[in-house]
C-alpha cells in the first residue's frame, strides 16, 4: 500500500478562500438588510398569507440541503470506488495524507451515510414542517398531545 502526500493546489486555495468569503459576506448582508426587510414584509400582509410564505420559506430551506447531500453521496461512492481519499483528481486546499484500501472505503461508507441522513432530513424537514404548521394553524385540526408522539 503506498502512502503519499497529495499537495495542496495553491490557485485551488485561492479560490476556495475567495468564495467562502464571498458567501459569509452574502450571508452578512441577508442577515444585516434582508431579514429585518423580511420581517417587516411578513408584518404588513395578513397572517394567511404570511404563513403560506414562512411555509414556502422553510420547504426551500430545508430542501438547500439536498444538493450538498447528493454531492456527498456522489463523492463518497467515488472513494468507495476506487478505495482512496482523496479519490484521483480531486484537488485539495492543503497537504493531504493519501489513505488507501480498507480506512479509505470506511470513510467513503461514512460519507455515503451521512449523505443519506442529509438528504432524509432535508426531505422529511420540508415535507413535515409545513404539515406540522398547517395542523397547528388550522382551526379545525388543532394539534394535540396524541399528534406528537
Amino acid at each position: 500500500m503506498h502512502q503519499g502526500i497529495i499537495h495542496a493546489d495553491k490557485t485551488y486555495r485561492r479560490k476556495v478562500l475567495v468564495i467562502c468569503i464571498v458567501l459569509f459576506s452574502l450571508a452578512g448582508l441577508l442577515i444585516g438588510w434582508v431579514l429585518p426587510w423580511a420581517k417587516e414584509y411578513l408584518h404588513r400582509l395578513d397572517p394567511e398569507t404570511a404563513l403560506s410564505v414562512m411555509k414556502v420559506t422553510l420547504v426551500v430551506v430545508f430542501l438547500s440541503v439536498v444538493p450538498f447531500g447528493l454531492y456527498l453521496l456522489a463523492f463518497g461512492r467515488k472513494v468507495m470506488e476506487h478505495e482512496r481519499f482523496p479519490p484521483p483528481g480531486v484537488k485539495v486546499i492543503r497537504h493531504t495524507k493519501l489513505i488507501e484500501g480498507e480506512k479509505a472505503r470506511v470513510r467513503g461508507r461514512l460519507l455515503v451515510v451521512f449523505s443519506l441522513i442529509l438528504i432524509v432530513f432535508g426531505l422529511f424537514g420540508a415535507v413535515y414542517t409545513p404539515y406540522m404548521l398547517h395542523k397547528l394553524t388550522s382551526p379545525t385540526g388543532r394539534l394535540t398531545v396524541s399528534d406528537t408522539q
